[in-house]
């Protein structure tokens, strides 16, 4: 049965319906059964086909439910961003330990601690503990392999 027919069969049966009624009983639009009242025909409805499910998201951009792998690494590889950061030392400078956690893993600082902790060897050459102040322990600095060198060379001696 076409829709044209279902709204016609609807209307006979249901005289007193309202179009908005009868609309909902058959699953066609107001202006569809109004046309039909006034003795028009209806056209067919054009089938749109539905989108392909392969989403394509350019980078930077996002899809609703979607987040891409490279927020993921720069939320939690912390290691990576350590070095980065140590990297973008100047040469001749050292960065406070306390700096480079909150650039690097924000307000987590166990999970930052955690790193530091579980890649002791690799980042041996990177970091120095000095009391530049009148603390009693001193405060970890983080630079370049030969700036904590020659750091530690003069704290030594």
């Amino acid at each position: 049965m076409t829709r044209e027919e279902r709204i016609k069969t609807c209307i006979v049966r249901n005289p007193d319906w309202t179009t908005q009624r009868v609309s909902n009983s058959t699953g066609a639009r107001n202006t569809e059964v109004e046309a039909v009242r006034r003795g028009q025909s209806i056209p067919e409805r054009v089938k749109i086909s539905k989108p392909s499910s392969k989403v394509f998201v350019a980078p930077g951009e996002s899809v609703s439910g979607l987040i891409s792998m490279e927020k993921v690494v720069a939320r939690y590889d912390i290691k990576s961003a350590i070095l980065r950061e140590v990297a973008a030392v100047p040469g001749e400078a050292l960065l406070l330990e306390t700096e480079l956690c909150l650039r690097t893993s924000g307000q987590d600082r166990n999970r930052f601690r955690r790193t530091v902790e579980n890649n002791e060897v690799e980042f041996k050459p990177l970091r120095v503990k000095l009391r530049l102040d009148d603390s009693t322990e001193g405060k970890w600095y983080w630079g370049h392999p030969k700036t904590i060198a020659e750091a530690l060379k003069i704290r030594d001696t």
